[in-house]
């Protein structure tokens, strides 16, 4: 659930966690970051792509992140409604991030694993 003073901007996805290391870079601003952007566009090594319905998430929206390693995937799903596959060829190790742009964003993460309705 993302809230603050323009969720639009917040990233949320997965990034290796050898390259967790600074705290002032975006989720998909390297090589291996893959992010959904509040704006509704899948972001990866700074290059932006339309996905799914292009559709920009809101405060209270719920995004689901799934990763499929034994598929090397990335799907996203907004509010239940799964996206489809949003990266191929993905490899562990990653982790969840986050990226908050505005004082006053604020991101709750839910790991629960109820993969079947992306809920």
């Amino acid at each position: 659930l993302a809230t603050g003073n323009n969720p639009n901007d917040i990233m949320i996805g997965v990034i290796d966690s050898t390259q967790v290391t600074k705290t002032n870079m975006f989720v998909s601003h390297c090589s291996r970051g893959w992010a959904l952007y509040g704006r509704g566009q899948i972001y990866h090594n700074s290059g932006s792509k339309t996905y799914g319905a292009n559709k920009p998430y809101n405060t209270g929206d719920r995004v689901g992140v799934y990763v499929n390693f034994e598929s090397k995937t990335i799907s996203f799903s907004l509010n239940g409604v799964d996206l489809g596959v949003a990266y191929t060829n993905v490899t562990p190790p990653v982790r969840a991030a986050v990226t908050l742009y505005s004082i006053g964003d604020t991101v709750k993460l839910d790991f629960s694993h109820d993969v079947p309705d992306f809920k």
